[in-house]
């Protein structure tokens, strides 16, 4: 969702970026729109404004023994006007909110420009493709020659298309890379296993970006209420921290902010430069408060294994931050506090041999 505030001052600006995305902005809608909120707005609160000083009088009459009558009259005009105006007024905002709900980000200013796919710039590459002297199946069909694999036919039959049974050996094949995925993120790199609904409400949709644009794509209950199946966990775990502002000093929040900020990629050398800027500042932040945290009264609180966890994805973040500077000999000092803490930590260990390898 875009500020409303910078959609305002600069709708002309915002327009120009959008057209990049090949989407056209009704600026002149927007400001025509946008004028009549400010008018209604500005008469509701004279409307309150006015009902607020005829209450006061109505109060001082009475204290002097006159005549109220004329006054509560004027009142009740005054209250039914004041609730005409707040339900134009929610009505006009919410016809302008639903037309932003569909308005989307802007593209960074290194985007290419094109109509298809064609546009698109190479960045980097990795590697060589590999080729093959026979035909490449794709997972479906592989799947679903195995005695044991997929079965779409039995799915249709029981569901309809788009979903698929997984039988013996790749069931159990699915089911283990599921717990190694959740065992090694949990235990090495200091995420928290977290179990969310399947459903959701409307507003968490909106939160993630799949309303109102892809609700043709969502699964909705029948029923009073607006829910929807998950189309993936994204929706539910970032809603748990919906309509919430992070504290920056909080430890799990540094670590994660520089450990992101560590692997994103970069287009450019200034990029590359400004992204492990801030990745070891946040990563520094969270060496600082680690060791306020193991140091403290509360200290004994936290598991060992725990303590560890933390102290071996700090260093092995700010070992990624010198390898991607090429300082691998402070690399390899990270790397190997990260070990101390956490000796078979695997993406520590990969880290370190591509560092020995530079």
């Amino acid at each position: 969702m875009l500020d409303p505030k910078w959609i305002r001052s600069d709708a002309d600006e915002l327009a120009s970026k959008l057209l990049k995305k090949k989407f056209t902005l009704d600026t002149a809608w927007i400001a025509e729109l946008d004028s009549q909120r400010k008018a209604l707005q500005l008469a509701t609160e004279a409307l309150q404004n006015e009902r607020n000083s005829r209450s006061k009088m109505i109060g001082k009459a009475k204290a002097a023994g006159e005549d109220i009558t004329k006054i509560l009259s004027s009142m009740e005009n005054m209250k039914a006007e004041l609730e005409q105006k707040k339900q134009q007024l929610a009505s006009l905002q919410s016809k302008l909110h639903e037309y932003l709900a569909g308005v989307p980000n802007i593209p960074d200013d290194s985007v290419p420009e094109g109509d298809d796919e064609s546009a698109n710039q190479l960045v980097s590459t990795w590697g060589q493709p590999k080729s093959y002297d026979f035909e490449i199946k794709d997972h479906a069909a592989l799947g679903e020659a195995l005695q044991q694999g997929l079965d779409f036919a039995a799915a249709t039959k029981i569901t309809g298309s788009r979903f698929v049974i997984m039988q013996g050996r790749m069931a159990q094949l699915h089911r283990g890379l599921i717990q190694l995925m959740l065992d090694i993120h949990t235990r090495e790199h200091g995420y928290r296993e977290v179990n969310v609904p399947y459903i959701v409400n409307a507003q968490s949709l909106f939160g993630t970006g799949q309303l109102p644009k892809f609700e043709d794509d969502l699964f909705k209950l029948r029923g009073d209420d607006e829910y929807y199946l998950i189309p993936t966990a994204e929706v539910p775990v970032t809603n748990l921290i919906r309509d919430e502002i992070l504290d920056p000093e909080n430890l799990p929040t540094l670590i994660t902010i520089a450990r992101v900020t560590a692997q994103r990629p970069a287009v450019g050398d200034e990029d590359v430069d400004a992204s492990m800027e801030t990745a070891e500042r946040y990563a520094r932040a969270a060496v600082e408060n680690l060791d306020l945290l193991l140091n403290s009264v509360t200290s004994d609180q936290i598991e060992d294994e725990q303590k560890a966890m933390l102290m071996s994805t700090v260093h092995s973040t700010l070992g990624l931050v010198h390898s991607r500077r090429q300082d691998y000999e402070s690399a390899e000092r990270e790397y190997r506090l990260a070990l101390n803490a956490v000796p078979r930590d695997s993406t520590t260990l990969f880290r370190l041999g591509l560092t020995y390898e530079n």
